[in-house]
């Protein structure tokens, strides 16, 4: 329980927290209520926020463990590394979404702050972690989006839904889903660039006469 516990580290609480966000305001715009009363009487940080932070870390589990896995299978395939690697039959072209001089640029800004190769492969993998959580942070918020309006949806069906703002709804969702799906290619397409330097070799005792 404790290890648990310890995994919910700020920075992980305050992005399902922004996330969180969407779905409130997906909720009420919805549902024709307004957030002013509850900004007016001071209950925006113990109602609002409370509930932002449960939904969105709710949703990011739901998503890690439901919807990524499906994504994650379509990023690491045989047919998606062709197409970053420019090895597809039918188009050569390297869909990397990112530049070559780019990806050395990046490598050479985490590389510096190395001094061995053990310090080097993690200094890669603390970039790569933090990218990978903005990332999951967009895919939470287009979640939230979508749940927060169909949440709405249901709750008010019979005292009449707004459905005037559908598309707008529809277009931010996408727009968080595109944007976290390209950074996520990025970031395999950086991945799969990085090579990773062999080990030192252990020196050998000297001999002894």
């Amino acid at each position: 329980m404790g290890a648990f516990l310890s995994s919910f580290q700020i920075s992980f609480l305050l992005r399902g927290m922004f996330a969180g966000v969407s779905f409130v305001v997906s909720y009420y715009l919805v549902t024709r209520k307004d957030l002013q009363p509850f900004i007016d009487s001071g209950k925006i940080f113990t109602g609002v926020l409370p509930v932002a932070l449960f939904t969105g870390v709710t949703i990011y589990g739901l998503h890690r463990s439901l919807a990524y896995p499906f994504l994650e299978w379509f990023l690491n395939s045989q047919c998606a590394k062709d197409l970053r690697k420019g090895k597809n039959r039918k188009c050569k072209y390297k869909w990397t979404l990112v530049s070559v001089n780019t990806m050395k640029g990046l490598v050479a800004k985490c590389d510096q702050k190395a001094n061995n190769t053990i310090h080097l492969n993690c200094e890669r993998a603390k970039y790569m972690e933090a990218w990978a959580d903005y990332i999951h942070f967009q895919y939470t918020s287009a979640w939230s989006i979508i749940i927060g309006y169909i949440t709405g949806a249901v709750v008010s069906f019979n005292s009449g839904t707004d459905y005037r703002g559908f598309f707008w709804f529809l277009f931010f969702a996408l727009f968080f889903l595109i944007t976290a799906f390209a950074s996520d290619w990025r970031l395999h397409s950086i991945f799969e660039h990085m090579s990773i330097p062999p080990e030192e070799p252990i020196p050998s005792p000297p001999k002894t006469s």
